[in-house]
């Protein structure tokens, strides 16, 4: 009975939403929602009819026939398989997840968390879900409540190096550089290849004056993209600083050999005595 009840309620939540999404003319949107009521409970006749018509809204003839003979009685509901019903919950969670990244956007926050929230409601433990809503609870300023999520995310997702990279975000804006570090670290480890990680590592970590950890991250991240001029222009920069002045020069010329236009390599090849003028 209790299981039935919580059917029930998940049922009229999902019917609820469609009419919401009905109301502002989104038939993609509504039709997930009356199938996911009509996933929980197959009986849900006031789903089925509104079906019937979102189903016609939406040039699916078909389907709209074979809602309408289900509420006038001509066939009984019949319970969607476990395939359907996966179908369903994976449809869900795309749908929801791409309309609340739309949403997170255009700054439009508490929508966003709306629809992260239902994506999460069909799949908890999707953890690109827990991560984007954990980001939007830092973007409005709810620090304590986005550092819970990301924890949560990990207990879900232990291995989403994205995650640690947005809670080093975090860390920093808090002030917490130490954590920061960690975090991002942590990232990096999970996701060796990631050109970004190190380079999102290498400028923490020069944050905090270390330099021979930014150069050591910026070194990985020109031997993962070496075409990339404005890393090796930093490296070279990373190197100046240091006194490798042979180095630095060596990284000032590749990022000039991909770009010319580089000014920083330029006037840093310049400093080093081996100025392209």
């Amino acid at each position: 009975q209790n299981a039935f009840a919580i059917l029930q309620n998940k049922a009229a939540e999902h019917y609820d939403a469609a009419h919401v999404y009905i109301t502002n003319w989104d038939f993609e949107m509504a039709e997930q929602e009356l199938k996911a009521s009509i996933m929980c409970v197959p009986k849900t006749m006031a789903a089925h009819r509104d079906y019937c018509f979102v189903a016609l809204f939406r040039g699916n003839l078909g389907r709209s026939v074979a809602e309408f003979l289900q509420v006038v009685g001509l066939c009984e509901p019949v319970a969607y398989t476990e395939q359907q019903k996966n179908e369903i919950k994976d449809s869900g969670l795309k749908l929801h997840y791409r309309r609340g990244l739309a949403l997170a956007g255009e700054s439009k926050y508490d929508d966003a968390l709306t629809e992260f929230e239902w994506a999460r409601d069909y799949r908890p433990n999707a953890g690109k879900v827990t991560r984007s809503i954990a980001f939007v609870y830092a973007s409005i300023g709810q620090f304590e409540r986005a550092e819970k999520e990301y924890a949560q995310g990990f207990q879900v997702d232990p291995a989403d190096a994205y995650g640690h990279a947005d809670l080093a975000f975090l860390m920093a804006a808090k002030g917490s550089a130490e954590r920061a570090v960690e975090q991002l670290s942590e990232a990096v480890k999970l996701q060796p290849k990631v050109a970004a990680l190190h380079v999102d590592l290498g400028w923490m970590a020069e944050s905090k004056g270390g330099l021979s950890k930014a150069e050591n991250e910026f070194m990985e991240a020109v031997k993962l993209s070496p075409k990339h001029a404005s890393l090796w222009t930093h490296l070279g920069k990373l190197q100046a600083r240091q006194g490798k002045a042979d180095e630095a020069k060596h990284a000032y010329e590749q990022a000039l050999a991909l770009d010319p236009e580089q000014m920083d390599a330029k006037e840093g090849l310049s400093h080093l005595g081996g100025g392209q003028g």
